[in-house]
């Protein structure tokens, strides 16, 4: 009989020792001082995913497994200051893994609470926001560039808002395959008018 494990192979007579493998490592760009990480099925399929503390950004990131063992770019969520530790589990019953996060500097704890099962009517709808960074120029003027990664393909909005909740313009309105891209903005409002300060 043989029976193997990650490091030994037992029979019936003999343990021999196995030196354990693997492949060459992939690397993902996460945020300022990763602190810990934690693996769980996020997104209701059967592939683990990543989520990663970030210490000095004051974010976690999340890889989601494209089901090979790669991931796709991270999304980042904003929590408080230094996140240190970031674990898993179903804090609300709801069948999907939510994040718990332990904030050092600012002493609290920020919990991400996972909707990827959101139900509406019917349909499972997985809601796959955007790691959407920095615009540049900021201040801007005419135009500045929005330049935002999508983690897998689907489709994706992207609007601007003033201080006051009113949508100013729709920039990005349909379906992206999973990568990099870019928008620019020229500070006009959906009727063509400029828009004052305050977005």
């Amino acid at each position: 009989m043989h029976v193997c494990s990650n490091f030994f192979l037992v029979t019936a007579n003999s343990v021999l020792a196995l030196e354990p493998l693997f492949y060459s490592s992939l690397t993902y760009g996460v945020g300022n001082t990763p602190y810990s990480i934690c693996a769980a099925y996020l997104d209701g399929d059967d592939d683990l995913d990543l989520a990663v503390a970030n210490s000095y950004s004051h974010n976690v990131s999340v890889f989601f497994n494209n089901g090979d063992g790669t991931y796709a770019a991270a999304v980042n969520y904003g929590v408080g200051e230094q996140p240190h530790s970031v674990c898993a589990g179903d804090l609300n019953g709801g069948d999907d893994i939510d994040l718990v996060v332990a904030n050092y500097f600012s002493d609290n704890v920020s919990i991400l609470m996972n909707l990827t099962n959101v139900c509406t009517d019917v349909l499972y709808i997985p809601l796959v926001p955007v790691n959407l960074a920095s615009n540049y120029p900021n201040p801007f003027n005419p135009v500045t560039t929005l330049k935002f990664n999508v983690p897998r393909t689907g489709h994706f909005t992207i609007a601007v808002y003033d201080v006051t909740g009113r949508k100013v313009r729709v920039l990005v309105d349909r379906v992206f395959q999973m990568g990099a891209f870019e928008t620019t903005w020229n500070g006009k409002n959906t009727a063509g008018e400029s828009d004052g300060s305050g977005v």
